[in-house]
């Protein structure tokens, strides 16, 4: 029986109407199409889409007016047919014609509903017989299963051997030939741990099926991909089916984390990262002394004022600075958050000394010079009104290069002749809001008196010293931390390109762009050794020229092989190049 030979009241989508049909359809909403009251379609099933061939972005959420699924006699009866629906009373189907993307025209039912939440529908069923769905959906089947990203496949139980695959499995385990993965290709010869696959079997059999299950394999070259296997069995008819995540890149990059995670543990200063429920996920050897005061470690719950402003610094994407007193010492600690990941990475110093030394000037005016000279940070005494210099310390002198006779009397410390926005004019913001009463605590860029550029940080307040106003102005050199900030960003970065990157090439690319936001990396490489042939390969390189020999070679005898032999990083200026070169 064709389409054009069902009886109406036996229309249905996916099969011929019977008994049991009519009363499922009654109690529930199955349909190809749903429409809401003013026409707009709400859902498009997948066998609505393959019939019609309309993708399901283009139709839905959008009026039968906008697209030519309808024709204008059918949309007007549509939506009287919707309106009139009352009392959820459903009436019986009545038939109306579509028309695909190609202009064919094709039936269909249609009848009106009322939802439990009193809204409006039409509900539209194609009419198809069994042969026309079973040929749609088989279509639908082998078009996905074809085209996945991911591999799917059967194998026989008993060796393992493939039945059937895609091409994405085959591609994954180093096969270009279908033939001849089909011939050769049994899994109990490419499983890393040949005792896995008993384990999954046993799995299966108890459990039913098995769900992301992490499988290293290797593949026709011998190397090892790692996949996430989620399967299952017939153990009656011997054999196993199921889909194959590739998760190399994900594995490598995990391990690659590992690497850049021994970057924080160099730094001389607390390094944390605390994630999204204030549990302490990382900590360098630096951060020990304060777990310890704090009782916490890795693992364990944050300090209720670590772990809440760590949350306000994740949910408000900021940056936040607290300053925290641990027993006897002051600690200034940097929110930084990583939305991708959910944590929040916490850089934290010692201020114990800087905050001493403020203590220390404003309540001892007759020891002053004394404490003056003492501390380890550059500290200006400037006239209120003019911004003239009239006092500095010894650290000044030391850390700008220059006398005391030269800066006295001037206001080489505001107009140092850079431009915005560390400039004068911003300079004297600063210092107005800080004679206003309110501190200001900021990072400046400014210049030695040799012109050399360094970071540092200003510390701005009114203060009174032997009865007169002033303007004190405390600098700390902040050009390390600076440097390592930047150096934390640059890790960041990496850290998330490893977990967004698909693929490798892109991953270099990416590291080789952050890096060169370090250093000059206008000649980049990556070299890999192989031990066995005594050769290096180079997965990644970028020249100026775009050229250079990047072939597989020994290069013995040259810095690259110099460095790895060493196991040390080098900076080889030209005399150290020399050197090296004359001892061969």
């Amino acid at each position: 029986m064709t389409k054009n030979q069902i009886p109406d009241k036996q229309l249905v989508s996916g099969h011929i109407l019977n008994e049991n049909d009519l009363n499922r359809d009654k109690a529930g909403y199955d349909c190809d199409i749903i429409l809401d009251g003013d026409g707009r379609v709400i859902y498009f099933s997948s066998l609505a889409s393959a019939v019609t061939d309309y993708y399901q972005s283009e139709v839905v959420n959008k009026r039968l007016t906008q697209i030519n699924l309808i024709s204008p006699d059918n949309l007007r009866f549509i939506t009287e047919c919707i309106q009139s629906s009352q009392d959820r009373a459903i009436k019986e189907p009545r038939i109306i014609e579509l028309i695909t993307k190609t202009g064919e025209k094709i039936r269909a039912t249609i009848k009106p509903n009322i939802l439990p939440n009193n809204n409006r529908v039409g509900l539209i069923r194609l009419i198809l017989d069994r042969a026309e769905i079973n040929l749609i959906q088989t279509s639908i089947y082998e078009y996905l299963f074809d085209n996945s990203i991911v591999g799917v496949f059967r194998s026989k139980i008993s060796d393992g051997k493939i039945i059937d695959f895609n091409y994405a499995l085959m591609k994954k385990l180093g096969f270009n030939d279908p033939i001849e993965f089909a011939e050769r290709f049994h899994f109990t010869e490419y499983y890393v741990d040949k005792n896995q696959r008993r384990e999954i079997l046993d799995a299966i059999k108890k459990n039913g099926r098995i769900e992301n299950e992490i499988v290293p394999l290797y593949t026709k070259n011998h190397e090892i991909i790692w996949i996430k296997l989620s399967a299952r069995a017939n153990f009656n008819q011997d054999y196993l089916e199921g889909i194959a995540v590739d998760i190399t890149a994900q594995k490598n990059a995990e391990r690659q984390l590992e690497e850049i995670a021994r970057f924080p543990q160099e730094n001389p200063s607390p390094v944390m990262r605390v994630d999204g429920n204030g549990i302490i996920t990382y900590a360098n050897a630096a951060s020990g002394p304060l777990l310890s005061i704090w009782n916490s470690g890795i693992g364990k719950s944050a300090p209720q004022v670590i772990a809440e402003t760590a949350r306000q610094s994740l949910e408000s994407i900021k940056v936040i600075e607290l300053e925290l007193a641990c027993e006897d010492q002051i600690f200034s600690f940097i929110f930084s958050p990583s939305p991708v990941s959910g944590d929040v990475n916490i850089y934290g110093r010692n201020i114990t000394d800087r905050i001493n030394a403020a203590a220390a000037v404003k309540s001892s005016e007759e020891n002053y010079h004394t404490i003056f000279n003492a501390v380890n940070d550059a500290i200006f005494v400037h006239d209120p009104d003019t911004g003239i210099i009239i006092d500095v310390n010894e650290r000044t002198c030391e850390l700008y290069g220059i006398t005391r006779q030269e800066i006295i009397g001037t206001d080489f410390h505001v107009n140092n002749g850079m431009g915005s926005p560390y400039s004068a004019k911003e300079a004297r913001v600063f210092m107005d809001k800080a004679l206003g009463g309110v501190p200001q605590l900021f990072d400046w860029r400014t210049r030695k008196k040799n012109g050399q550029l360094f970071w540092v940080e200003v510390n701005l307040k009114k203060a009174t010293i032997g009865g007169r106003d002033v303007l004190l102005s405390v600098v700390r050199d902040i050009d390390h931390r600076k440097r390592m900030e930047r150096l934390q960003e640059a890790l960041l970065k990496i850290s998330e390109a490893l977990s967004s990157t698909e693929n490798l090439p892109q991953l270099l690319k990416s590291i080789h762009g952050i890096l060169g936001e370090l250093i000059d990396t206008s000649n980049f490489y990556i070299a890999l050794y192989d031990k066995v042939a005594g050769s290096y390969s180079f997965p990644y390189y970028a020249t100026p020229d775009g050229r250079g020999d990047f072939s597989h070679s020994p290069l013995r005898k040259r810095i690259t092989d110099y460095v790895r032999r060493t196991g040390k990083p080098l900076l080889a200026r030209a005399a150290e190049f020399e050197r090296l070169t004359a001892k061969g």
